[in-house]
């Protein structure tokens, strides 16, 4: 089997799941069209630039602690 069909393989199933992110995870419908088209058109960069900026890593970080805060004050 060539790499090439392997390596086009991970990159579209890639494609999917961050698209899939964008669309369920981005409240703004302008800014989810935005990242959809960016990592469809202008696709290695597109991925990355959304991973590295599109997500809200402290957000989640927040949301984290707070629920091990809210199982610690419950588990007592």
């Amino acid at each position: 089997m060539h790499w090439n069909y392997i390596l086009s393989g991970i990159y579209f199933v890639m494609l999917v799941l961050v698209c899939l992110r964008i669309i369920f995870e981005t409240y703004s419908s302008t800014k989810a069209w935005a990242y959809l088209f960016l990592c469809i058109f202008v696709p290695g960069i597109g991925i990355l630039f959304y991973l590295a900026f599109g997500i809200n890593y402290w957000q989640q970080k927040m949301y984290t602690k707070k629920e091990e805060r809210m199982v610690r004050c419950w588990m007592k």
